[in-house]
């Protein structure tokens, strides 16, 4: 496998640092080590180290120093989309994620950038359809009906002046790997026609996925195109600094108002926490109760949720707009390379007995994080000092105790603005009291 990849890459002539890693991105992910030692054999240094089977953004890092941090917000995809010969639109995906650029030319706005301007493209969508048109006249490549349901509330576009170009992000229902962005029979794709297995299916037919003890889930109708305003999401707050920490920059700190971006909590969905190690790797799951998880998956996209930033020294697992309490936020021990951690979903065995159902599956957010060179070999134990938040109530049970996290592992007070709780009280209790110790009684 590796061979044929490096034959087909040399067959290429010159080749870029993108170039290099999707030929061998499916042979790092499988098997590293024979990937590295093979690569070692026949490439030069400066190719291998622009090499990453982790996320996406990273295929176009350059192919000098590492990055400090790594951050991961979507599921890689590995697969290129087809392309419509001759198309000026390029679509790239991930597993929950679909987005086009498509180059602005020739408009009639001589003091715009393309000539064209946000008054003059409209973008239609709704749950199967996208329509782009632009000064009126249809946009064929950007326009048809979907490969795969998309949600509309989340999805968004926008002008790159730099470009110029359009960009439009599209986010998946569910998570997998696109053939091509639209149904074409020319390309060997056809719709096909669910039947009914199961009561829910017959009653709910396509939203039989929503529903969860007998009540559909409340999810948007986006059956009909609607028009779509134009618009990119804020930055995300408190970017990563070097070292494993935060620039924080959401005002009020522990008593900040709850984010715009914010959907879920880990008292919400999260019933575990667990990390193990072995000579090579420290592997962390965040572990899911089935029910919470399927809602929240069949009225929210994934990659809106879920969030990780590795360093080479520590790791912190969060959801987004809730960053202020991250699920698990440790100093690792050890020393790793970010930017060969990979993350993904799976099924843990051992947690299935802490599901309501005990015979069904449990869902878990896996990160494998590769031990650095100097690191290898068995730590004392996987973090040196860490953190964790409150994990759901077992609402079965009686009394409703909180699932345990990790062993020995403090869990913290849940910060941000909510009278009604507790934990916001004893951060008011505790600003006042090193108020008064600084200034004195008045």
């Amino acid at each position: 496998e590796f061979a044929e990849a490096l034959r087909k890459l040399q067959g290429e002539g010159a080749y870029s640092d993108t170039d290099l890693n999707r030929a061998f991105a499916a042979a790092l992910e499988a098997d590293p080590d024979a990937a590295e030692a093979f690569l070692s054999a026949h490439m030069a240094p400066s190719a291998r180290e622009g090499l990453t089977a982790a996320d996406p953004s990273l295929l176009w890092l350059d192919t000098g120093s590492p990055p400090e941090v790594v951050s991961l917000r979507t599921f890689p995809s590995f697969r290129e989309l087809q392309q419509p010969v001759g198309a000026e639109a390029v679509w790239e995906q991930s597993f929950g994620q679909i987005w086009a650029t498509y180059r602005l030319r020739h408009g009639p706005r001589e003091e715009v950038p393309g000539g064209w301007d946000l008054e003059d493209i409209v973008v239609e969508m709704s749950e199967q359809e996208l329509k782009v048109s632009i000064g009126g006249t249809p946009i064929k490549e950007l326009s048809g009906e979907l490969l795969g349901k998309v949600w509309r509330k989340d999805s968004w576009w926008a002008i790159d002046e730099d470009g110029p170009m359009l960009v439009i992000t599209m986010y998946k229902r569910r998570l997998a790997n696109w053939q091509s962005p639209f149904h074409h029979t020319a390309m060997g794709h056809f719709k096909r026609t669910s039947f009914a297995w199961n009561p829910n299916m017959k009653l709910y037919g396509d939203g039989h996925n929503g529903v969860f003890f007998g009540k559909p889930v409340k999810a948007p109708d986006e059956s009909q195109l609607e028009p779509v305003a134009p618009g990119m999401p804020e930055p995300e707050d408190d970017a990563p600094a070097p070292g494993g920490a935060y620039l924080r920059t959401t005002p009020g700190d522990v008593f900040a108002p709850r984010s715009d971006r914010y959907l879920r909590c880990a008292e919400d969905m999260v019933l575990g926490i667990t990390a193990e190690q072995d000579e090579r790797y420290v592997v962390i799951q965040v572990h899911f109760e089935r029910f919470a998880f399927e809602e929240f998956m069949a009225t929210h996209p994934l990659e809106k949720l879920l969030a990780a930033d590795v360093w080479s020294n520590a790791v912190c697992v969060f959801f987004q707009g809730d960053k202020l309490n991250p699920v698990v936020w440790g100093e690792l021990a050890g020393d790793c390379l970010p930017y060969q951690t990979t993350w993904k979903l799976v099924s843990s065995e051992s947690m299935r007995r802490r599901q309501e159902q005990l015979g069904s599956y449990s869902p878990a957010l896996e990160l494998r994080l590769r031990k650095a060179w100097h690191s290898k070999g068995s730590w004392d134990r996987v973090f040196g000092t860490c953190v964790q938040a409150k994990l759901m109530p077992q609402k079965w049970q009686e009394g409703r105790p909180r699932f345990p996290g990790l062993p020995g592992v403090p869990t913290a007070r849940r910060a941000g603005y909510n009278l009604d709780d507790p934990d916001f009280w004893s951060y008011v209790d505790q600003y006042c009291h090193e108020t008064l110790k600084k200034t004195g009684p008045s």
